[in-house]
């Protein structure tokens, strides 16, 4: 048979409970633990907003390879001419995401040529702008200089 034996009260002097030092201790683990955790939190964050957008520029290289498909050319215009490069227009998209403004460099645009860029907006500033164009040729900008310096030419990466 198992007696419980009663609970003792602390020694005469002594309290129940945390030390200051104990707690402090505990509180400087919490805090270097925060500290090595939440920089490698707001990188995959920042990481996943880049797929998603990348997801979302995907949708629309589909949508104008669907058009090329039924047109005959990328950016037919209004009347659906594919033979001039005058009236090349783009259709309708959505161009504003929650961390990335997207719209078309206007250089890249004829009949047969497009080109998607989309510029990281608000807390996602920074992470660098991203690029596809009628070949499907990938561009993330990972230095956030403007430019496509060498080897910025995969989504993958970061």
């Amino acid at each position: 048979m198992l007696v419980r034996k009663p609970l003792t009260p602390p020694a005469p002097g002594r309290h129940a409970g945390f030390t200051l030092t104990e707690l402090l201790v505990t509180v400087g683990i919490v805090a270097i633990l925060a500290a090595i955790a939440y920089p490698s939190y707001r990188h995959q964050i920042a990481q996943t907003r880049r797929a998603e957008m990348q997801s979302q520029l995907m949708i629309l290289v589909q949508y104008f390879e669907r058009r090329y498909a039924a047109l005959g050319c990328y950016n037919a215009g209004a009347d659906d001419d594919c033979t001039t490069d005058d009236d090349a227009d783009l259709p309708p998209f959505q161009t504003d995401y929650d961390y990335y403004t997207v719209s078309v460099v206007k250089d890249s645009l004829g009949v047969d040529t497009y080109r998607l860029h989309a510029e990281p907006i608000g807390t996602q500033e920074g992470d660098g702008a991203l690029e596809v164009d009628n070949a499907q040729r990938r561009f993330w900008d990972e230095n956030d200089n403007g430019l496509w310096d060498d080897g910025e030419d995969n989504w993958h990466r970061g």
